[in-house]
């Protein structure tokens, strides 16, 4: 649910007092509906304002790993007026839902100005609009027409909303730190969205070709259910030989052994026996044709399942960094004859033990799809042996026990071909990827020596299965 104008006159105060003074780093765009501002100094490092229709949203909250911006005029113009802007002050504007903050910003021959950056926090119209030190918009959101009731257009000056009698409610007592948590909880969706955004087109493009084969599948068995219909046709020119008597001239069919069998009264018996023995090659073979296309078909399907899955559980700025590698573009759509990007290649294997599940890969692909797409939860642990090339394992828990992690250890070292030997435990916000397809870069990490791998580990390995996403 929305705020309240009262609500948000205590928002106001609440991040005037914290942001007073701070300098804006950089403004970027997380999605369409979403500015985010990196702040200097002490406290949380980002400011988010959230255009929702349901719940336009303004929070703090910590820095975010970095991420792509979304490109267009709107998010030019904030990036060139905001970054390195310092903010002087948050209000609330005529005690209605519409949040002002005030900056000072450097212009091109670094004089001083004032901006002003109102966020009009009205369901289904939420909207941001930048003033110049005139009054005058320099860039809104969501611009009007000169037919709007308030025309919100560069270079006229900003008419604020008619202020309603009653706001909307929320449901839970205001708190602005209960406010932030809730925000912040949301970010999941925000991140979904912005993964649809950018590569909603790729996803679309894969869910098209499914529904190909499917039909594809469909026209493949009634084929070879019609094939089979006539598979057997041989028989009946085999019929006509042995009641070859018995069958009057220019008959168009006759009765034999409880069938009965049509003739072309045109053609000789014979001609007619063997337009059967024709009919049943040609059926037998669009059968195994049929059921050769019919196994590719399904084979292509069950590999673009695979990439579906795990596209929609990779991680997004994994699949941004990794877009070149994979052969991916966000905005593009796999072609007709291309081969899956993602699919059972690159599946990493899985190890549940006592309640707890391993994930690992066995060569540079998996390695890099585990890691950097799939298994990204920063407090996780990272697993490779030192000093040498290796599997890469994350054992996916918070707060791991030392028997877990010298379980993984062992693991990693049977993954990698190893009995033995020194193995590097990370977090996983410590590793970053490197430049050579599976190579990873860790700033901090302890060694695990393994001098012997126990029959428990070689057991729970040896029973490894591959790791589907949504599916395990």
């Amino acid at each position: 649910m929305a705020l309240k104008a009262t609500e948000i006159c205590l928002l106001g105060e609440a991040l005037g007092k914290e942001l007073a003074g701070r300098r804006i780093l950089k403004a970027s765009l997380y999605g369409e509906r979403a500015l985010f501002l990196d702040l200097q100094g002490k406290g949380e490092g980002r400011l988010a304002l959230v255009l929702d229709n349901q719940e336009p949203r303004a929070y703090l909250a910590d820095s975010l790993p970095r991420f792509k911006p979304i490109e267009g005029h709107f998010a030019e113009i904030i990036r060139k007026e905001l970054t390195n802007a310092r903010i002087l002050s948050v209000s609330s504007l005529n005690e209605d839902r519409i949040l002002v903050f005030s900056l000072r910003v450097t212009n091109a021959v670094f004089k001083e100005e004032r901006r002003s950056l109102v966020f009009e926090m009205i369901p289904r119209q939420a909207n941001l609009v930048l003033l110049g030190e005139d009054g005058r918009i320099l860039v809104s959101h969501r611009p009007g027409t000169l037919q709007d009731e308030r025309p919100l257009i560069r270079g006229m000056h900003y008419m604020a909303p008619k202020k309603p009698e009653v706001g909307a409610r929320i449901d839970m007592d205001f708190d602005v730190q209960s406010y932030f948590q809730h925000c912040i909880a949301l970010e999941d969706e925000l991140r979904r969205k912005r993964k649809k955004d950018m590569f909603g087109s790729l996803i679309k493009g894969v869910e098209r070709k499914i529904r190909q084969l499917e039909k594809k599948e469909e026209r493949l068995q009634e084929d070879r259910r019609k094939a089979l219909e006539h598979s057997q046709d041989g028989r009946l020119g085999e019929l006509i030989y042995t009641y070859w008597d018995e069958i009057p001239s220019g008959a168009t069919s006759f009765e034999a052994e409880g069938v009965t069998i049509s003739l072309d009264p045109r053609k000789t018996l014979s001609q007619n026996a063997e337009s059967f023995y024709k009919r049943a090659k040609k059926a037998k073979e669009t059968a195994r044709y049929s059921e050769r296309f019919l196994e590719e078909a399904r084979k292509e399907k069950e590999e673009l399942s695979l990439a579906l899955a795990q596209l929609e559980a990779s991680d997004e700025a994994g699949l941004e960094a990794m877009a070149k590698d994979l052969g991916i573009l966000a905005g593009t759509r796999p072609g007709r004859k291309e081969r899956p990007f993602l699919g059972s290649a690159t599946l990493p294997y899985l190890v549940s033990h006592e309640g707890v599940s391993y994930l690992f890969g066995k060569n540079a692909r998996q390695n890099d799809c585990l890691t950097f797409l799939y298994c990204t939860a920063r407090n996780h642990l990272w697993f490779h042996v030192m000093g040498d090339s290796g599997a890469h394992l994350i054992l996916k828990k918070d707060g791991a026990s030392e028997e877990e992690k010298f379980f993984a250890a062992e693991l990693v070292l049977l993954a990698s071909k190893k009995e033995e030997g020194d193995v590097m435990c990370a977090f996983r916000k410590a590793v970053a990827k490197g430049s050579a397809p599976g190579e990873a870069k860790v700033r901090e990490f302890e060694t695990i020596h393994v001098r012997k791998i126990g029959e428990e580990a070689r057991k729970a390995f040896e029973g490894a299965t591959r790791w589907i996403p949504n599916r395990s």
